[in-house]
């Protein structure tokens, strides 16, 4: 049996959902390493809190485009004018809808993981992708939404400096279950992480 304080944090009665979760991650563990949790993301299209900022701008984006568009072809403008909009009315579709559907095909793919050292993201996608961040040195910050879901944050957010593009969001834990439950699981291994070694005794 494992020493490890953590273990409690999987339960003895798991779905078969929990063991193959289990069995996606493990390949992926250290000899010394222990698994304490396992999740997904939620399932399905919705909207997150960032997308309600930027919906209106692709809103304007795709109906400017469609409105350039339809006004060229009503015309007597050359084919090329007529080619040239159909880009950008699919660009401004992707961002209205098909984004969307793609984060839904994205998460039904993405396995997350916390380990007595690492939390880990499986991607499965053509290839198998996985993005670890070792606890002793990543800042983790926790979203917690009204029915107990939540997203944990893995690494600072920098706003970017004036006249500079905005970075990219941070590798998240989107939309798990019970978050502030998870929120400390992660901050229990990094305190034990931080302990220091026990000396074997010389008796």
């Amino acid at each position: 049996m494992s020493d490890n304080p953590y273990r409690e944090a999987i339960t003895t009665e798991q779905s078969a959902e929990e063991l193959e979760l289990r069995r996606l991650l493990a390949r992926d563990l250290a000899p010394s390493e222990e698994l304490l949790w396992i999740g997904r993301p939620k399932q399905g299209v919705f909207l997150e809190r960032r997308d309600w900022m930027q919906l209106p701008f692709a809103v304007l984006w795709c109906g400017f485009a469609i409105f350039w568009e339809g006004a060229v072809i009503s015309s007597n403008a050359p084919w090329f004018f007529k080619l040239w909009g159909i880009p950008f009315i699919g660009v401004g579709l992707y961002m209205v809808i098909g984004r969307f559907y793609y984060a839904a095909w994205l998460r039904a793919r993405t396995y997350y993981g916390i380990t007595s050292r690492r939390a880990l993201i499986l991607t499965r996608r053509s290839t198998r992708e996985l993005v670890a961040f070792d606890l002793t040195t990543t800042n983790v910050a926790m979203d917690e939404r009204d029915d107990e879901s939540g997203t944990l944050t893995f690494g600072a957010y920098e706003p970017p400096a004036l006249g500079r593009w905005p970075q990219m969001q941070p590798p998240c834990f989107v939309r798990v279950r019970k978050v502030r439950e998870v929120m400390r699981i992660v901050e229990d291994a990094k305190e034990h992480l931080r302990l220091p070694p026990v000396e074997p005794s010389s008796e």
